[in-house]
């Protein structure tokens, strides 16, 4: 048998995984009601878990070999656009949504999965522990990133869909701008009889907060503990904000024909020469509605948002604080917002000449730091690393990059 036709033949399959923290771990492949492994298309960047159910969905965050094709040098680079349209999968309006019963992860080795299906893309969602007065129903809250492709980076041959100009090379590997305005929603799926859904969708956009959500954040007394909050209250969210130098006619063309629009596509570009900014926002999760946020100034960006209670607080959803990373345009801050009061701006910003990073995503709160000891048992957390490196060829990175990038690396991992 080719080596082809091993790769054609592989099956689709999904595994929920269990660990109880020892030795043991349990897996089960989960099906569909025909008894078929089920298919994810995209990736599963997430997983829900309430009180009677596992929540998998098919989301948008769509990963493939093209995600392979980055910044190749010349002549190669001229292959560089059709390889891409030839390769890349396209991010589905369609959410996918699998659902599993806890009891029924047993003794058997396959367990079927009850499918729903949401309209509007997907990346990022929460779920309530639990429904009041209903077993059979899961509350979902997600954030709708209409229109964009977040697997996707400012590439080399990339141009502006506006006057069709190349990208600034400062900005290449920089996260790609999105073609519509998000929309925050709330869905309740129903599984006592035929699995239904009844959902909730903010179209309020009088104020442009959502363009562009991303990461959220809430106050959750229990963690870092076992069990999430039975039901969701307040949920701080940001978002990108709409920039010209972000907006290419690569994505223009993908979502020329987009099915969900809610902003006309050429007034999103016109939007986005005029520049929208980045913001976090207060979303009250039963009504779907703004409660409060904060617009950061123009050529800043609000990122990874982290809730932080209060010293001596109670267990109110606005009683703490909303550390995040603003990215100004000469560097990188912290900034911390009262949850309670974000309209009235940071109450701090934190800076330091060695405070340098790049694009930052999801964030952690502990209550406690202390030393976990030697991370690693055989002393250089890098070995082999710098060899990897010294053989990327298809790769942008100079001679001199790869040196500076080994450096610190090093500097980082060896040199705590």
């Amino acid at each position: 048998m080719s080596k082809y036709s091993i790769f054609l033949s592989l099956d689709n399959f999904v595994y929920v995984m269990k660990w109880d923290a020892t030795e043991n771990l349990q897996k089960w492949k989960i099906v569909d009601f025909r008894g078929k492994p089920i298919k994810i298309r995209q990736s599963m960047h997430q997983i829900g878990i309430t009180e009677k159910y596992l929540v998998l969905i098919d989301t948008s965050f769509a990963i493939g070999i093209e995600q392979m094709i980055n910044n190749f040098p010349f002549p190669l680079s001229l292959f560089t656009k059709p390889l891409r349209k030839l390769l890349r999968i396209t991010p589905s309006p369609e959410n996918m949504i699998y659902i599993v019963p806890r009891e029924n992860l047993n003794g058997s080795a396959e367990v079927e999965a009850h499918q729903v299906e949401i309209h509007r893309e997907i990346s990022h969602f929460l779920v309530d522990y639990s429904h009041e007065n209903s077993d059979s129903k899961i509350t979902l809250n997600t954030a709708h990133i209409c229109a964009w492709d977040i697997a996707q980076w400012l590439r080399k041959g990339d141009k502006l869909a506006q006057g069709n100009q190349k990208i600034p090379p400062e900005l290449l590997g920089i996260q790609i701008g999105e073609m519509d305005i998000s929309l925050m929603g709330r869905h309740v799926i129903d599984l006592s009889e035929e699995a239904s859904v009844q959902s909730s969708i903010n179209d309020n956009l009088d104020e442009g907060l959502t363009w562009g959500a991303g990461l959220y954040t809430y106050n959750s007394p229990n963690f870092p503990g076992h069990t999430p909050l039975n039901k969701l209250d307040k949920i701080y969210w940001t978002s990108l904000g709409l920039w010209e130098e972000l907006t290419t006619k690569f994505m223009y063309d993908q979502y020329l024909n987009y099915e969900y629009r809610t902003v006309e596509l050429n007034q999103v570009i016109e939007l986005a020469e005029a520049g929208i900014p980045s913001c976090l926002y207060r979303l009250d999760a039963e009504s779907v509605t703004f409660e409060d946020y904060y617009k950061f100034p123009p050529g800043y960006i609000g990122f990874s948002p982290q809730f932080v209670p209060r010293k001596g607080g109670t267990d109110s959803p606005t009683d703490g604080y909303i550390v995040c990373v603003a990215f100004t345009p000469d560097r990188s801050e912290i900034w911390i917002f009262d949850a309670a009061a974000l309209q009235e701006g940071p109450v701090c910003k934190l800076w330091h000449e060695e405070l340098n990073f790049g694009l930052t995503l999801h964030t952690a709160w502990l209550k406690n730091i202390s030393d976990s000891g030697s991370s690693s048992d055989s002393g250089d957390v890098t070995h082999g690393l710098d060899t990897w490196i010294d053989n990327w060829r298809l790769s942008s990175f100079s001679r001199q990059d790869k040196e500076t990038l080994k450096s610190e690396i090093d500097q980082v991992c060896n040199n705590p």
